[in-house]
């Protein structure tokens, strides 16, 4: 009876990982149904889903048709598991409508891993994607307007479409970041990341935005431009430098920063009991401890702490989770991260 109960656990861990979710106190809710916002906020990306900024874990989920239970009085829940809180297709490139004096484009952007999509295409190309849901693409531009069609195809069928318009103009002010180059890795631990970089001759403002946040005009010096940036979530950050010169026209590149910590595949191996060997066991801890049933030591709650994932390495985000609790469940039947 106990096998046939964890296999049941299992089986809906693995086929529904959205159906877990808790309770949050909070007034500061959207009532966007459906979707996935900021406390507070109704703002949402292409995707209708994710506000720009917004880490792994920190947003809320209003469903379409809120539960009839006292407990969810105020319509939201918690963020449930890596399905929710990351949506089936997550882009980082220059926004739609920008201008850029590059001749490239790179895209790069995370889907959801649970389970990974049948395919990815980028303007009917196949994109080969990282066992983490990472991808990184270089996309040439043509003189003019382009568009680019990225699509997502998960494996029921269903097609997630995100779509960018960038034009490409050769005369339009250059821009080269010089401080870290696009799709770097930092260390979780590392908040603050300095940003510099030269800018073409007449530029007058530098503009710079991190995940679609507020923007903030830097100092332009004999050139070059420099500042610091604070605003970074766990994972995946796209920073949009855009520039405008003495006569008006503007340009814009955009850079994606990853942010892991080194010692993560030591650190964090969902190996919560440590017994050398992920199983059951540890899922069902994990799971207990997400929802309060039991509480574990630090060393414990490190160990159990493997989600989110930045190329493939768990990096963990402070706390267990469902994410967390699948990712080892996965890991315990011999699915890879």
């Amino acid at each position: 009876m106990k096998q046939q109960i964890l296999s049941t656990i299992a089986a809906v861990l693995l086929l529904a990982p959205a159906a877990l979710a808790t309770t949050m106190n909070s007034p500061n809710y959207s009532s966007n149904a459906g979707r996935v916002v900021s406390g507070g906020s109704a703002a949402t990306d292409a995707s209708g889903m994710n506000k720009a900024g917004i880490a792994i874990g920190q947003a809320i989920f209003i469903p379409s048709v809120p539960p009839v239970s006292p407990s969810f009085s105020a319509k939201t829940v918690v963020l449930a598991s890596e399905d929710i809180a990351v949506p089936p297709l997550v882009v980082s490139t220059l926004p739609d409508g920008a201008t850029t004096a590059a001749s490239s484009l790179t895209v790069s952007g995370r889907v959801s891993t649970t389970p990974l999509p049948k395919s990815l295409t980028i303007n009917g190309i196949p994109v080969n994607i990282n066992p983490d849901g990472s991808y990184t693409v270089s996309v040439p531009l043509t003189q003019g307007n382009n568009s680019i069609t990225i699509v997502s195809t998960s494996q029921s069928g269903a097609v997630t479409t995100r779509i960018r318009t960038v034009t490409y103009s050769p005369v339009a002010p250059p821009i080269s970041v010089t401080s870290i180059a696009n799709n770097s890795t930092i260390p979780l631990s590392q908040t603050t990341l300095p940003l510099s970089g030269t800018v073409g001759a007449n530029v007058t403002a530098v503009i710079v935005s991190v995940n679609g946040g507020t923007p903030q005009t830097v100092t332009v010096a004999n050139g070059a431009f420099s500042t610091a940036l604070d605003t970074l979530v766990s994972v995946m950050n796209t920073i949009v430098i855009t520039t405008v010169n003495a006569t008006g026209s503007s340009s814009s590149s955009a850079i994606t920063v990853w942010r892991s910590s080194a010692a993560s595949a030591l650190a964090h191996t969902g190996d919560i009991n440590g017994d050398n060997m992920v199983d059951i066991v540890d899922a069902l801890l994990a799971l207990k401890s997400g929802v309060g049933l039991v509480q574990l030591s630090s060393s414990e709650i490190s160990r159990g702490d493997v989600g989110p994932l930045v190329n493939g390495v768990a990096v963990g985000d402070g706390r267990i989770d469902i994410e967390d609790t699948i990712l080892i469940l996965r890991k315990a039947v011999g699915l890879i991260w």
